[in-house]
């Protein structure tokens, strides 16, 4: 950036971070605020490869002390996760930073699974929000939603088979609370055909919804 702006008079190279930007495709959001001790703490522990006590507080506002075994950080959206098992469950969780009110190292080895990596943990969709299985998703969605999947896939072997007034869309994906939100998302685009649970459940909430806007 120093280099840049030294020379931005004299060439027009020293202008390029003002033709670029990135912007999310969602609504922006104010990221939570995270406790710059906390936050330093876990990044010298996960770097040391060390265990953590961590003061969490839940989603229900009940605050515990526990004992994690860092394995990486990965920023999702607005929210920073910590990567991480508990002292005694070997099973990988995700620790939202901003609910983190304290940590501490307590230089001691952290257990890390056999054969883990963070890009094998994402990439089997670790960050899907969600402890369900994958799942076939075969939908009908609209000719403009079509358009969207055929740029952006969901997956690699998702299919759009064209049809009168859309396409079958049919994709392998974990079955998570994330594919909910996203289907969620587009309701007016997208009708769930398989699996059965699926579709009931999205159908059940989207008739939920419905009532709150019935006029009394």
């Amino acid at each position: 950036e120093r280099k840049l702006a030294m020379i931005e008079h004299s060439n027009p190279l020293g202008r390029w971070p003002q033709k670029v930007a990135a912007v999310d495709a969602s609504l922006p959001v104010v990221p939570p605020t995270i406790h710059p001790a906390a936050l330093q703490t876990v990044q010298e522990a996960l770097l040391a490869e060390e265990q953590l006590a961590v003061q969490y507080v839940n989603a229900r506002g009940e605050a515990k002390t526990q004992t994690l075994h860092p394995l990486g950080l990965v920023q999702c959206g607005s929210i920073t996760y910590l990567i991480a098992t508990a002292f005694k469950d070997a099973k990988v969780r995700l620790y939202a930073m901003h609910r983190m009110e304290s940590a501490k190292r307590l230089h001691e080895p952290a257990r890390i699974p056999d054969g883990f990596t963070l890009k094998a943990f994402i990439d089997a969709g670790g960050m899907q929000l969600g402890d369900g299985p994958t799942i076939r998703l075969k939908a009908w969605v609209s000719s403009e939603l079509g358009k969207q999947l055929a740029d952006t896939r969901l997956t690699e072997n998702q299919r759009l088979e064209p049809v009168a007034n859309g396409f079958i869309f049919t994709a392998t994906l974990p079955d998570s609370w994330r594919l909910s939100w996203w289907i969620l998302s587009k309701t007016g685009s997208i009708e769930v055909l398989a699996p059965k649970e699926l579709r009931q459940n999205i159908g059940a909430r989207i008739q939920t919804a419905a009532t709150r806007y019935v006029t009394p």
